[in-house]
């Protein structure tokens, strides 16, 4: 690496200077009265530009090259020998190094060329396996050396007795002025010519590579360091020279000309043979013979992977590439090799044969083994690697894993995206497209179980995140920090930020999926205010002005899957208009086809529909088991369950709980305080004025445009709020809480009306599920009967409850001391939301359990087996923890 202090010194040193008066001489040779040639620099960065075959050219080179962090003396350097177009070359460009990808660079391309000023054969050595990148070994050069002065001796019973010979490094090469134009016929002479020359020296230990014919070629400057692989005793890095300098004279061209004319029928029989010997034979190298400049594309050798979109695929990894139509085929020519920079004269490409996919070829001798899979393998066409097999199964898996990719949501659910479609991966709407691509690809009927067989394939790989993406997946509604995206339908969305609110054709960074019982979204009307909402709502909902601040905190709520919902719990009598108003609310939210289920009767069912639902409404719930309450719960907070999957003994599979949930009741069925601290109870009258059900449709068709685009400007406004809020006493639902505050800012409304409503009917909530609860009926009797405050131990107590729950005709026989203890400890909450505390202690030596009322109270201290149990209290006041 250079000093930033010599990369800021252009000065080259001693040393460098001799290096250039070294190399001069083998450059103007090869220069011959070129007034400029073409500089590369191969690797991971490529540089190029252009040059004058002088001491002051070099010298600017090397400059250059300091000032890139590169030393002349360390460096593959690589220059083209044939005449440049003056038309091609910028003036003000000479003399200076261009980075690929910076403005300026270019490397010269064979139109580029105006005269073919010589013939450059290449001779390499045929190294081991897994060493065909690295330097050749002394043996290795040493043979290639042999290969090299039998074909100077033939090319001297041609006439061509004057060639210059040169070492590249590595192999050697050999140099002949023709001085020709740059015309189509005569560069297929010159890579016949070339083939000819493989076809009759190729042996075991050396190759000619028939590549270099082309007029643009590049090859060593000689003078410069060949550094390929590891620098080792065995494998050394050398410097490349010119061994014998030949005539800069031109050789007739009818010489070659009428070579191949004699003797070009042989390239037709196939690739060219290797020289057999007595020592035992080398990896074979061989390379392939072309009689046209055209890839072949007959091999059935030949492996291909059905990849559709080759252009996007080769843009995603910035490969360059020229594309050419064949009719047969289409050719994507690349510029690079990917398995070897030298490669970069258009020799490599993919090649898309309809009704067989893709292959790759290259005509390079070390490049021939290289299939489509090794591409793959170096650029990934998906995150799922495809299989190397030619099977039904396996060409649709290809399909799938080239096309498409597996992704995960943040609920942990598995999709596949391909085609520009999203499916949940164990959906039927797969299985229903994989059936449509086994068609298409094999063109037969698949076989039973066929589609359950390639999710299972690709579901193999969702344990490891080297195969799947995480996304942001979702039916409806896509939060992208404070932007939101709402699915109207395919291709309509609208996006909603701080600066307002707009229908867009795109979402960045996100997808949907649609699913069969999706409705498309009406168009919002985006004119309407956030203090149109309330109006608008109570046209359609049957509530009063005190409920409203519920409703529409907790409607918008559902708009944002950042914030975790309370369950909207719509109680009411028969004739209220709660079920026509969770309707509404679904409509709004996320319409479906079916918009009101039933309350699953197990727990299988429950646990299907919270985790394959955006927003459930559960009608007419009579009753929510112990088991049902706890997996509601689940679904506000995101949680995860596990199952045994089907078909099998003891695998497990987690499911994602995460739902937005509503139920209508006409008692009260939220019994548990665990799911009252999760509610938001609204209650509902008898409605004084009943319509229609076809009166209500038509006008909440009317006003959906409108209530959608005052929704939609209401958490416009609020992304775009900057206010602090504070709540003196956050309930257990704070982030609920605080939007909910921001949603009454946002609408012009007191946020107090929400608060205290909300307030008083949770307080309610948690009380009736208090009241319920037979062991806190008989705490509350033995403190009506001990005038508010008991110290005892735990067997004691229980003796004093069973006798309490004997009068009340309760049983209270699962406890025993130690269990009532936990017990207290986990009904602390409920006991303390109707002004109960409880606490452990001692007195003296002896462990003892404190209950006393936190508050006065007028509780009656006898009751009646149906008397109730807490009259005259007064829960206004009473003091919600977090917890």
């Amino acid at each position: 690496m250079i000093s930033p202090k010599d990369r800021n010194n252009k000065k080259l040193t001693e040393e460098e200077v001799r290096k250039i008066e070294e190399m001069l001489p083998q450059v103007q040779h090869f220069q011959q009265d070129n007034p400029y040639f073409e500089c590369r620099i191969l690797g991971n960065l490529r540089y190029s530009g252009i040059f004058p075959p002088t001491k002051e050219g070099l010298i600017s080179l090397a400059e250059a090259m300091k000032k890139r962090e590169m030393d002349i003396l360390k460096t593959t350097v690589y220059f083209t020998f044939n005449l440049i177009s003056p038309n091609v070359i910028e003036k003000k460009n000479i003399g200076k190094l261009f980075k690929g990808g910076e403005k300026g660079f270019r490397a010269t391309k064979d139109g580029d060329i105006e005269r073919v000023k010589r013939i450059h054969l290449d001779i390499d050595p045929v190294r081991a396996e897994g060493f065909k990148k690295h330097q050749a070994t002394e043996a290795e050069c040493e043979r290639a050396k042999e290969t090299t002065e039998a074909i100077v001796d033939f090319l001297r019973t041609m006439g061509i007795d004057k060639p210059t010979i040169s070492f590249s490094g590595n192999g050697y090469n050999i140099d002949f002025a023709v001085n020709v134009e740059n015309t189509p016929e005569n560069v297929r002479i010159i890579q016949m010519f070339t083939q000819l020359l493989a076809h009759k020296f190729n042996n075991d230990y050396a190759d000619v590579d028939i590549s270099v014919y082309n007029p643009s070629r590049i090859t060593k400057m000689y003078g410069t360091l060949s550094c390929k692989g590891e620098n080792t005793a065995e494998r050394p890095y050398r410097y490349s020279k010119i061994i014998k300098y030949g005539s800069n004279e031109p050789v007739n061209f009818e010489l070659i000309q009428n070579f191949v004319a004699e003797f070009g029928g042989v390239l037709s029989k196939g690739k060219p043979k290797r020289k057999k010997t007595d020592t035992p034979k080398k990896p074979n190298d061989s390379a392939q013979v072309i009689t046209s400049p055209d890839f072949s594309v007959t091999d059935t050798s030949k492996k291909y992977l059905p990849i559709v979109d080759v252009e996007r695929y080769l843009d995603s990894y910035e490969i360059g590439y020229k594309i050419i139509d064949k009719g047969v085929y289409i050719l994507y020519q690349l510029d690079v090799c990917p398995f070897d920079d030298e490669h970069d004269r258009g020799e490599c490409a993919l090649i898309a044969v309809e009704g067989k996919g893709v292959c790759f070829h290259c005509f390079h001798n070390s490049c021939q083994e290289r299939t489509i899979f090794d591409f793959v393998q170096k650029y990934p066409c998906g995150s799922i690697p495809p299989v190397d097999s030619d099977g039904k199964i396996e060409n649709v898996f290809n399909y799938l894993v080239c096309n498409g990719k597996l992704l995960k949501n943040r609920k942990g659910v598995f999709f596949f995206f391909l085609d520009g479609e999203v499916y949940p991966l164990c959906s039927k709407m797969f299985r229903t497209e994989i059936q449509k691509i086994s068609l298409k690809l094999n063109r037969s009927i698949p076989a039973k179980n066929f589609d359950s067989r390639i999710v299972e394939m690709i579901e193999a790989f969702s344990n490891d995140e080297e195969f799947y993406t995480e996304a942001e997946v979702e039916e409806r509604i896509i939060l992208n920090k404070n932007t939101l995206f709402y699915a109207l339908w395919k291709g309509k969305y609208v996006k909603v930020d701080g600066k307002g609110c707009s229908i867009v054709d795109n979402v960045p960074d996100g997808l949907f999926f649609v699913k069969t019982d999706l409705k498309p979204q009406v168009v919002p009307d985006l004119k309407a205010s956030p203090e149109e909402l309330p109006a608008l709502l109570l046209k359609v909902f049957n509530v009063d002005n005190e409920q409203l601040p519920l409703i529409i905190t907790n409607l918008l709520s559902f708009f944002r899957n950042d914030i975790n919902s309370p369950i909207l719990v719509l109680k009411g009598t028969r004739g209220s208009g709660k079920s026509s108003c969770a309707r509404i609310i679904k409509s709004i939210v996320h319409p479906e086809i079916v918009d009101l289920i039933n309350f699953p009767d197990k727990e299988d069912g429950l646990t299907a529909s919270l985790s394959n639902n955006y927003i459930c409404v559960f009608d007419n719930v009579e009753r929510i088991a112990e088991s049902m309450s706890a997996k509601l719960c689940m679904s506000v907070t995101n949680g995860f369950t596990s199952k045994r999957k089907l078909f099998t003994d003891n695998d497990e599979i987690s499911i994602c709980i995460s739902c937005n949930v509503i139920l209508t009741c006409i008692t009260d069925v939220v019994s548990k305080g665990d799911l009252a601290e999760r509610s938001n109870i609204i209650n509902f009258e008898k409605a004084e004025i009943y319509r229609t059900e076809a009166e209500m449709n038509a006008e909440v068709e009317r006003l959906m445009p409108q209530i959608l685009g005052s929704i939609f400007n209401t958490l416009s406004k609020i992304f775009a709020s900057n206010e602090k809020i504070t709540i003196d006493k956050p309930p257990r639902m704070a982030d609920y809480a605080f939007f909910a505050v921001s949603v009454m800012r946002a609408l012009g409304l007191d946020e107090n009306d929400f608060l205290n409503i909300y307030t008083q009917n949770l307080t309610e909530a948690i009380s009736v599920c208090a009241v319920g609860h037979p062991l806190i009926k008989c705490i509350n009797r033995v403190l009506s009967d001990k005038g508010g405050n008991i110290e005892m131990s735990a067997t004691e107590l229980l003796d004093l409850l069973n006798l309490t729950a004997e009068r009340l005709g309760i049983k209270l026989d699962v406890y025993n001391p130690a269990t009532l203890s936990r017990e207290l400890g986990k009904i602390s909450g409920d006991l303390h939301s109707i002004g109960i505390d409880s606490d452990k202690g001692r007195a003296g030596s002896k462990r003892v359990i404190k209950l006393s009322r936190s508050y006065p109270t007028n509780i009656a201290s006898k009751y009646e087996d149906d008397s109730p149990l807490f009259p005259d209290i007064d829960f206004s006041n009473l003091d919600l923890d977090d917890d």
